[in-house]
């Protein structure tokens, strides 16, 4: 076994690319990483997705890179980008055979995955746990180096402790996953493919934050979204009530062109294979300091104490049109709020090592300012996802009498 990981290591040159094979090109990350490759690079893209037939899969390809505004995006696609039919959770990827023989790849971007912040592991053990096992089997089959997509989750519970810090080069410290699923299962994940590392094959690990939507442009798939949409809803959730608890847990804003310009050129880099790194903005903003750029922005938002407002979301305070509101952010308000009361998310997911080597390259996390919530604000109400505070209509609720709250070093937050 190590002698043949060793010839994987040989017959590749890592600082090029010719022909890269990447999973869940479909998703929000997926596609904004194939028009990168699109963009920087010169090599074929094979795309692994589940569809009938490849035109079927291109047409999906298709879809979802246009989100990001990509013009002439047929005649950039022609020649370049290919749909393979298959699924990551299938033996050989669920790749037919007469494909499977014919395709030839050097490297693997792996960011296939159900992000579903509340399933149990059960649901997400095989899109995500045997999903990256089948993707590590068959890089090392092709004997190409892989590039693997993790989360920032995987600091588990540590992340409620104000001292700790999780560096580039941990693991496992510690931390447990009891009611965080997803995280655990890309944990979990992570570990295959460090077992592939250590047994020769090429990889790189990368550690997304929370992804939102493009740094320039504020593009991002509000209306084919579906378990990542959580951080957009936490925004609509606030515009519809005018309401939003006081909580000063950190809240990660990492734009989506900046997690695939990193991913990119990271991968062609020879040194930064066997290596992990943390793609978060290291512009660590808090919930009321975010939803204050809201209210910068122009919308009526007004805080009240989180024990207030989740006895409001308790009791169904909140309605419209004579109905419970509901959204996933009340939802998740609920679900970790019962499991993790009196609890802060405070720990520090390090980024030193990777502003690092990714300011030798050119490339910067934009600061998450009221500049970049404008952004995204901006592109969100021109999509229809949410109103624009002139036509904000708040909903009507039960509230008991409580005095304002102070919030730090603000000066600019507006009441209703």
């Amino acid at each position: 076994m190590t002698v043949h990981c060793r010839r994987i290591v040989e017959c590749h040159q890592l600082r090029t690319a010719n022909s890269i094979l990447v999973t869940g090109a479909t998703g929000i990350l997926g596609a904004r990483i194939v028009k990168e490759l699109l963009d920087k690079t010169t090599c074929k893209i094979y795309c692994l997705v589940r569809a009938a037939s490849e035109h079927e899969g291109m047409a999906r390809i298709r879809a979802a890179i246009g989100i990001y505004g990509e013009e002439c995006l047929d005649e950039r696609m022609r020649g370049r980008v290919t749909a393979i039919p298959g699924d990551t959770q299938l033996p050989g990827l669920g790749i037919a055979p007469s494909t499977s023989r014919m395709l030839s790849v050097d490297r693997v971007i792996h960011s296939a995955a159900s992000v579903n912040l509340i399933a149990l592991y059960h649901a997400l053990r095989k899109p995500n746990v045997v999903a990256t096992e089948n993707v590590a089997k068959f890089s090392a089959q092709l004997q190409a180096p892989i590039i693997h997509v993790s989360t920032h989750g995987i600091f588990g519970t540590k992340a409620f402790e104000r001292d700790a810090i999780f560096k580039e080069t941990d693991l496992d410290i510690g931390q447990e996953f009891r009611f965080f699923y997803y995280a655990k299962s890309k944990f979990d994940a992570e570990r295959i493919v460090r077992g592939h590392a250590d047994a020769g094959l090429p990889t790189i690990i990368v550690r997304p934050g929370d992804i939102f939507g493009d740094s320039q442009t504020g593009a991002y798939p509000l209306r084919t979204r579906r378990d990542a949409d959580v951080f957009y809803d936490i925004f609509k959730t606030a515009i519809d009530l005018g309401v939003a608890p006081f909580n000063d847990d950190y809240f990660d804003l990492t734009p989506v062109d900046y997690v695939a310009q990193a991913i990119v050129a990271l991968m062609l880099d020879p040194e930064c294979y066997g290596k992990t790194f943390h793609l978060t903005n290291p512009d660590r903003k808090k919930y009321y300091q975010v939803i204050n750029y809201l209210v910068e922005y122009g919308y009526r938002i007004r805080f009240v104490p989180f024990s207030e407002y989740l006895g409001l979301v308790k009791k169904g305070a909140f309605t419209n049109n004579g109905k419970k509101y509901t959204s996933k952010f009340i939802s998740l308000t609920e679900y970790f709020s019962s499991l993790f009361d009196g609890k802060s998310l405070c720990g520090t997911f390090d980024t030193t090592y990777t502003r690092s080597v990714l300011s030798r390259k050119g490339i910067q996390c934009p600061q998450a300012n009221f500049e970049l919530i404008k952004t995204y604000l901006d592109y969100a109400v021109a999509d229809g996802f949410i109103p624009p505070p002139s036509s904000q209509v708040l909903l009507s609720y039960e509230a008991r009498t409580t005095p304002n709250i102070r919030i730090p070093a603000l000066s600019r937050l507006r009441r209703i």
